[in-house]
């Protein structure tokens, strides 16, 4: 009986331990991919997601390279 409960004692520790470390790497993630996202809907609309300014507005011109 003991033995049973030590089990699912270690069992419930094992996953609180996972949990909490799969949700850190989660955010992290999360956080990396919402970069990246915003970056190439800056690209493919031509403007920026944040300040709504348009590339051509900022001083860059694609067709001069």
């Amino acid at each position: 009986m003991i033995k049973l409960i030590f089990s699912l004692l270690l069992f419930g520790l094992g996953y609180t331990v996972g949990r909490r470390i799969g949700l850190k790497q989660g955010k992290e993630l999360g956080l990396v991919q919402t970069i990246i996202d915003l970056r190439i809907a800056g690209l493919e609309k031509g403007r920026c997601p944040l300040c709504f300014k348009g590339a051509e507005k900022a001083g860059y011109n694609p067709d001069e390279d």
